[in-house]
C-alpha cells in the first residue's frame, strides 16, 4: 500500500491527516465538523487544500463517477467502495498511487498549526 500507517477516518479518531478521507460539507458530518473545529481549520481552508489536489487525482479523466465528483473526497483503500475502485481502474491508478496522493495531501493538513 502507498501509505502503510494511514490514519483512521475521523469518525473513528480525529486527526488532521484523517481529513483526507472526508466528504465535502454537502454531506452533514458531525465528526468532520468536530475535527475541523478541534484543529482550528475553517471549512474554506479544508476545501482549498482538498481541491488543490484535484488535478493530481482526476486530471487524467475529469468525468469520473464517484460520490462527490472527485477522488479527493473518497475514503481509505481499506473501505469497500465500488465507485472509487471503478474510477481508479478507469484512471489506471493503483491503490498504492491513490494512497500516496492521500498521504501527500495529509501533509498539507499537518502543516496547519494546532490551537
Amino acid at each position: 500500500m502507498g501509505w502503510k500507517d494511514a490514519p483512521k477516518h475521523v469518525c473513528k479518531k480525529k486527526t488532521k491527516a484523517g481529513l483526507v478521507f472526508c466528504c465535502p460539507n454537502k454531506k452533514k458530518c458531525p465528526a468532520r465538523n468536530d475535527c475541523l473545529r478541534q484543529y482550528g481549520i475553517s471549512d474554506d481552508l479544508y476545501h482549498r487544500i482538498k481541491e488543490s489536489f484535484e488535478a493530481d487525482f482526476d486530471d487524467r479523466h475529469p468525468k469520473i463517477d464517484v460520490c462527490f465528483g472527485s477522488l479527493i473526497w473518497c475514503c481509505k483503500d481499506t473501505r469497500i467502495c465500488l465507485r472509487r475502485d471503478r474510477a481508479l481502474r478507469k484512471l489506471g491508478m493503483t491503490f498504492k498511487e491513490y494512497m500516496a496522493l492521500k498521504k501527500k495531501m495529509s501533509l498539507e493538513f499537518e502543516k496547519i498549526n494546532d490551537n
